[in-house]
């Protein structure tokens, strides 16, 4: 009886302790600090190696970032100078002048014309009046320039007395005469001998003929001499002039 008493003491003395557990629960731990937590991180300094999501940077993206894209850099995009063109009128010339392509200055050429003397350049159609000469320089511009000639006068002095060989005439011609048919050479020889006929004209020492028949285009000052045949062999010598010329 007493053991029993002894035992079912201490069982309610165990049941005492179990009852002041949960009226003083132990303290909950605080929960470790999580690695996210924006808190904390405003009080860390920025990482030099990590760019920031910041919505303001403009290292690549500003648009007034004009290293490569200023529309006022010349460097590459400056057009080129524009190219200007001299063109000649050189009506009747003998050697053509050819149009001339320059970006900044260019020196003019001369000119040439049969039976004329180039004297310059104009700048106006049909003027006299001499605007640039040959060799000048002229500024970059596109213009038309306009050949000016002087007209040359030539004399031929025929020794026209068969007889008389100091007896002269002269006669004065321009390459207008020749051009328009106003011109050729005497056909007829004073005092020729019976049986011989005129053949044509050349210049002493010289063995080209003028022949009466061809077209005299000579442009210079001449002194010419008969060239006579006797009428039996006038058709002997046209031959042999023929083979030889």
């Amino acid at each position: 009886m007493v053991g029993l008493a002894v035992a079912l003491s201490y069982s309610l003395t165990l049941s005492s302790c179990g009852s002041d557990d949960d009226d003083d629960p132990e303290p909950t731990p605080s929960p470790t600090p999580s690695t996210q937590d924006t808190t904390s991180n405003q009080n860390k300094p920025d990482d030099p190696t990590v760019k920031p999501d910041n919505p303001t940077d403009t290292t690549t993206t500003n648009p007034t970032d004009t290293t490569t894209t200023n529309p006022t850099d010349t460097t590459t995009i400056n057009p080129p100078e524009p190219a200007f063109t001299v063109t000649f009128d050189v009506t009747g010339s003998d050697i053509e002048v050819e149009n001339l392509q320059f970006d900044d200055a260019a020196t003019l050429p001369s000119a040439s014309r049969k039976g004329y003397s180039f004297l310059g350049w104009s700048t106006s159609k049909d003027s006299k009046e001499i605007t640039y000469n040959a060799g000048d320089s002229i500024e970059a511009q596109s213009t038309t320039l306009y050949a000016v000639w002087k007209l040359e006068m030539y004399t031929l002095t025929f020794h026209y007395d068969y007889t008389n060989p100091s007896y002269t005439d002269q006669i004065a011609y321009t390459a207008v005469d020749v051009e328009n048919g106003r011109f050729s050479l005497y056909s007829w020889l004073n005092h020729l001998p019976s049986g011989y006929s005129l053949l044509g004209w050349k210049e002493q020492d010289s063995d080209v003929v003028y022949k009466l028949s061809e077209k005299f285009d000579t442009y210079k000052d001449m002194v010419l001499y008969p060239v006579v045949a006797k009428s039996s062999s006038l058709e002997q010598w046209n031959s042999e002039y023929y083979e030889g010329h």
